[in-house]
């Protein structure tokens, strides 16, 4: 058993008590909210990410509300890739549908996509008459091709099904 001489015990004490308070005050800052004023940040604009700094303008509120501010380059590219794919499945929505509009009263079919979530899978829905996705085709044709060129996973995460 390791002996001390007398005042080695405070001493090694008050050395374990400055450790711990390194270590409170290093997690303290790993917690503070972020971004703080100051803090770099990464910004998905147009098709590409862009560094840049927060500065708690309400322009950089504002962009943070629309999910184009991310603290890293790799979140931010992440982001624009997803930000890209959905316009690409909504260009192709769009083309598909042609002039189509939905119609919501008589008992008319809009194709819409829901997510079964016993079964983990995307489902086609034409039959009700409730709008179970702010994305609606006329057929289930339109969105098969839908799935079948973007995938099932990427088109649900991408419009919200999931």
């Amino acid at each position: 058993m390791k002996t001390f001489e007398k005042g080695q015990y405070e001493l090694r004490i008050n050395n374990l008590q400055k450790q711990i308070t390194a270590l409170k005050e290093e997690f303290i800052q790993s917690e503070k909210e972020w971004p703080q004023d100051g803090d770099e940040t990464w910004k998905t604009m147009f098709n590409t990410s862009v560094r840049t700094m927060w500065y708690d303008l309400a322009q950089d509120h504002f962009e943070m509300a629309l999910g184009i501010t991310h603290k890293t380059y790799e979140e931010a590219e992440v982001a624009r890739d997803k930000i890209l794919l959905k316009a690409d499945i909504l260009k192709m929505l769009d083309e598909l549908n042609g002039d189509w509009k939905a119609d919501w009263r008589g008992g008319k079919s809009n194709y819409t996509l829901i997510y079964d979530h016993e079964f983990k899978s995307v489902v086609i829905d034409g039959e009700g008459l409730m709008q179970s996705s702010k994305y609606v085709a006329k057929s289930k044709e339109v969105w098969e091709q839908i799935l079948d060129k973007f995938g099932e996973q990427e088109v649900a995460e991408c419009l919200g099904v999931i």
